[in-house]
């Protein structure tokens, strides 16, 4: 399994290490180089001031007016210098009284040292050879030798490089120290930086575990966190409140369905039990099949809707849309309730500035208008009037309508934010509904759930609101809106 906190660690200390090892390198060639340039520059000085030193007779002579004693190195005892003075045909001019051998037979280009390892009295050293043409002395005043005069002398200077060696060996092992301890230092740094700064993951992991039940789902408090960890934990505090709101759902809908299944199955029961009770009473026996299947037919309108609802929430359903006329549809769904209507002397009254077509689904938008008009009729004052409006253009490209009916019983927030909810009813309403004869399918509060998973599917926005004179108030806002079908289907081609 990844680990962020182990690929932290080996990303940064391997990270830290190539770097390391990078630098120190880099720093140990340039200081060795500087050490060696240096070292050299000290000798070149050296043999330049020697060559100035070396004349040339006009009788083709050459003679040095330098001694071991004009500069102190030549006679240390510590670390000493040495050097030779070689002419164009190899004889030795001049050279150190402690040199025990000849240096080597270099002979550079004028005007261009060369620098060389070479071994002094057995033992390693580092030399630069310098190549002149020795000035022709007449008197007082010098002369640059032409032609035949112009013969090359070569002034090679020399030292022991333990010095240079024992700085170099020095930075080596300072560097070889970096490489080997900073990474180490890093590592136990960074172990203890990624343990600090994932502490808040851990804090957010410790605070998860805590819940163990759908019920014991509290917010964790941003107070602590730090900026990285605040967005999840609000992210977090959000899902927490959906799951509990979606459990609350799940209890509550189990909690309501087992009510609205215990009835009719009770009175299935009991008629069937009267039916056994006395099988030789034919009228008895019809009149309990009949009331057992109107129980059954109320079980099954239920167990209908709640098979609508679970399908209205499935993703991926395809919409075949097409141009409605709003005004139409919802005509048409009051036709299908006018029965129940009139049973409680309900009329409706629709009104439209003009015509509004949408483009949605036939089946979804009837239902939805046939569902909301059922509710309205179910919990308005017998008597009293629905009324549908279509709203005019000034809402652009959405179309908007509104179902008004004066509720029954009075509505709470809380009751507007829960009335979508699959098998919600005011506990009034449950009650009176228990009590009442069923002559007819009674309404188990699955209605405006199913409204809301249809609007969901045709991206249609829906709310509820109730005034102070008790007037409930549906809005549904279509987003597609269309001036006509005919100006849709113009469009489709």
């Amino acid at each position: 399994m990844s680990s962020i906190r182990r690929n932290l660690i080996w990303s940064i200390v391997g990270g830290l290490a190539l770097l390391t090892i990078i630098f120190t390198v880099s720093v140990y060639v340039f200081a060795s180089n500087y050490l060696l340039r240096h070292f050299d520059s000290a000798l070149l000085i050296k043999a330049r001031a020697i060559s100035a030193l070396v004349e040339q007779e006009p009788v083709g002579q050459f003679h040095s007016e330098f001694t071991e004693d004009d500069i102190p190195e030549f006679v240390s005892r510590n670390a000493p210098h040495y050097f030779e003075i070689r002419m164009e045909d190899g004889t030795v001019l001049q050279k150190s009284s402690t040199l025990k051998t000849n240096l080597p037979d270099v002979k550079p280009e004028p005007g261009e040292p060369e620098e060389f390892d070479i071994i002094l009295n057995g033992k390693p050293g580092r030399a630069v050879a310098v190549s002149f043409y020795p000035l022709i002395e007449i008197g007082e005043k010098r002369y640059e030798p032409v032609g035949d005069q112009r013969k090359m002398a070569t002034v090679i200077v020399a030292r022991h490089r333990k010095q240079l060696d024992e700085r170099i060996v020095t930075i080596m092992m300072l560097a070889l120290g970096t490489v080997l301890v900073l990474p180490i230092c890093s590592a136990i740094l960074v172990i203890f930086s990624v343990k600090w700064g994932l502490r808040p993951l851990e804090e957010l992991s410790t605070s998860l575990k805590q819940i163990t039940s759908p019920y014991s789902m509290e917010e964790i408090n941003p107070a602590r966190a730090t900026t990285e960890t605040q967005p999840i934990i609000y992210q977090l505090n959000a899902l927490l409140l959906r799951l509990r709101e979606a459990f609350e759902r799940e209890r509550r809908f189990t909690s309501n369905a087992s009510h609205e299944l215990r009835t009719p199955l009770a009175e299935v029961r009991a008629a069937m039990e009267v039916a056994l009770k006395w099988p030789s009473d034919s009228a008895l026996m019809v009149n309990s099949c009949q009331t057992a299947l109107e129980a059954t037919r109320n079980m099954q309108h239920l167990i209908d809707m709640l098979l609508a609802v679970a399908r209205a929430d499935l993703d991926g359903i395809d919409l075949d849309l097409e141009p409605l006329d709003l005004q139409e549809v919802f005509e048409a769904a009051w036709e299908q309730l006018t029965l129940r209507a009139q049973r409680r002397s309900i009329d409706l009254a629709v009104t439209a500035s003009e015509a509004f077509w949408v483009e949605s689904n036939r089946v979804l938008t009837l239902s939805i208008a046939v569902n909301l008009l059922e509710n309205a009729i179910e919990y308005s004052a017998p008597g009293s009037m629905l009324e549908v409006e279509l709203l005019g253009s000034e809402y652009g490209s959405s179309a908007v309508v509104e179902v008004r009916n004066h509720a029954i019983h009075h509505l709470s927030p809380a009751d507007l934010h829960n009335m979508f909810q699959a098998l919600w009813r005011k506990e009034a309403s449950r009650a009176a509904a228990a009590d009442a004869a069923s002559d007819e399918l009674t309404h188990a509060g699955l209605g405006l759930a199913l409204v809301q998973a249809y609007c969901q599917l045709l991206d249609v926005e829906i709310t509820a609101s109730q005034d102070t004179s008790g007037v409930v108030t549906v809005r549904l806002i279509f987003p597609r809106r269309l001036a006509s079908q005919k100006d849709s289907a113009t469009e489709q081609f």
